[in-house]
């Protein structure tokens, strides 16, 4: 059996606890020398990622704007389109408008004479319609007494 005197003991102890130091610090680098190159590795293929999904996305957002912009170009035509319409029935219906009032002024006194005469027709045809009643009325009363004097005087009824 070897004897190791306590000196000898740390000694080899410190040297164990120095290649441990050593082995962990190796392993250490190593272990970060891995890790960052997959970080790297991981941090690249995010990165390509990223930038398909951009370009992609750019792509859609200029595709997205260009409709756009199409839409908003015809909106505009029609938007144009309906206002020129639009003033020109209101320039229209002011037009008929006047004209109504001019119809209106230079006809209304015409009518109104119109209506004038028309009730002065009126009276008139209810004054001779009197005067028929009453010439009606005095007819009959003479066609009486001419009947009764044809009987009286014994006049022969197939003179008529």
């Amino acid at each position: 059996m070897i004897l190791v005197t306590e000196e000898q003991k740390n000694e080899i102890l410190s040297a164990i606890n120095n290649l441990e130091i050593n082995l962990e610090t190796k392993l250490d680098k190593k272990f970060d020398a891995k890790l960052d190159a997959m970080e790297e590795k991981f941090d690249n293929k995010f990165d390509a990622m990223e930038e398909k999904f951009d370009n992609k996305f750019d792509a859609m957002e200029e595709k997205f704007n260009t409709k756009f912009e199409e839409i908003d170009e015809r909106f505009n035509a029609m938007e144009s389109k309906y206002d020129t319409k639009f003033n020109e029935i209101q320039e229209e219906i002011k037009s008929i408008s006047r004209s109504v009032a001019v119809i209106e002024v230079e006809h209304g006194e015409k009518i109104q004479l119109l209506l004038d005469g028309q009730v002065g027709i009126l009276e008139k045809l209810d004054e001779f319609e009197k005067r028929f009643e009453k010439d009606e009325i005095e007819i009959e009363k003479c066609s009486s007494r001419i009947w009764k004097l044809e009987k009286i005087m014994g006049v022969n009824d197939s003179i008529k």
